[in-house]
């Protein structure tokens, strides 16, 4: 019995090894087999059961208290920080000085548009009853601005002046007539509502037209729309088509314009095919003359390379077909 307590109490007591000697080579021979486990690491791993880790007074020493300063976790001060930079500008430079010639078709188209806008006054009375009718022509001011002074902008194409000025005059008028009027002559809601409308429509139909606007807001204010209604609509046409006119002959006179970019070019409205068809694939019905010569290069290649392949083989064929007669002999 003493010899075993003895044996147990030095095999389960390492000595602590001296300066410079490995700490491998004493595990290893005081303890060689694999499953055997001093008494130091039983001790120590009961040690480490019996304090588990408590998230719960960990988590209670890290709570913030009331008095310590409140961290913004969602980043809203950079949110709005990055939305005020927004204001300083993007360092684009503003539009080149025109030339003298481009200055000069301005000038000329600017003024025969607005004289020939003047000679609205002799239509014939039963469209227009009132000599309020100079109202509508406001908006036209700042069309010849867009239109003369920016022919390759797309806002300014025959698209947007027509289906644009023809939108807000049809809206304007409807409201003028439905809320206004309904109203006492209020126009507290007939104005917002008409040139939300006027925007909404715009988008839809891709033909945004910034003077338009301007017709909107005169149709609702304008006492004569109460009077005549829709035939306020004639003015709008009138003036729409002497823009368009005068755009035509002036701006093309420019070498450097082209003027339109394209007339009524729809895509789609409202997510459904326009007019506008899709082109067959032409190079499913007729390859075009690069996918032709790509072809026949290709083929070239492929040729090439079965004619190599079967020199090559000839040429071994030959080779063994000697070495086979020098052996023979």
């Amino acid at each position: 019995m003493g010899n075993h307590n003895d044996s147990t109490h030095v095999g389960t007591h390492a000595t602590p090894p001296e300066n410079g000697t490995d700490t491998s080579t004493i595990q290893n021979t005081a303890a060689p087999d694999d499953t055997h486990v001093t008494a130091c690491d039983t001790s120590s791993r009961s040690v480490m059961r019996a304090t588990p880790f408590n998230a719960a007074s960990m988590s209670e020493d890290m709570t913030v208290s009331e008095d310590s300063p409140v961290v913004d976790p969602t980043g809203a001060c950079t949110r709005v920080s990055q939305y005020l930079s927004k204001m300083k500008g993007q360092r684009d430079k503003p539009l080149p000085i025109p030339d003298l010639l481009s200055l000069t078709l301005m000038a000329i188209a600017s003024f025969l548009s607005i004289g020939t806008l003047s000679l609205i006054e002799y239509l014939p009375s039963s469209a227009i009853s009132s000599s309020d009718y100079t109202q509508v022509l406001g908006s036209f001011g700042a069309s010849a601005i867009l239109v003369y002074g920016l022919p390759n902008a797309p806002l300014s194409q025959p698209r947007n002046q027509i289906v644009g000025q023809c939108i807000a005059g049809l809206i304007g008028i409807a409201c003028r007539l439905l809320i206004a009027d309904n109203m006492g002559g209020n126009i507290i809601l007939a104005l917002p509502v008409s040139i939300t409308l006027c925007i909404l429509c715009m988008a839809v139909t891709q033909s945004f037209h910034p003077p338009a606007g301007g017709t909107n807001l005169i149709m609702v204010l304008s006492s004569t729309t109460s009077d005549i209604g829709f035939g306020m609509m004639v003015p709008v046409i009138y003036g729409t088509l002497v823009m368009l006119f005068w755009a035509l002959v002036t701006c093309n006179l420019n070498p450097r314009v082209a003027f339109p970019k394209y007339w009524f070019g729809f895509k789609h409205i409202l997510g459904i095919p326009f007019y506008k068809k899709s082109k067959p694939d032409m190079d499913v019905i007729a390859p075009s003359k690069a996918s032709k010569s790509a072809s026949k290069a290709e083929m070239g290649v492929d040729v090439r390379g079965l004619v190599a392949v079967e020199a090559s083989t000839r040429i071994r064929a030959c080779s063994c077909d000697c070495t086979c007669g020098a052996q023979e002999e």
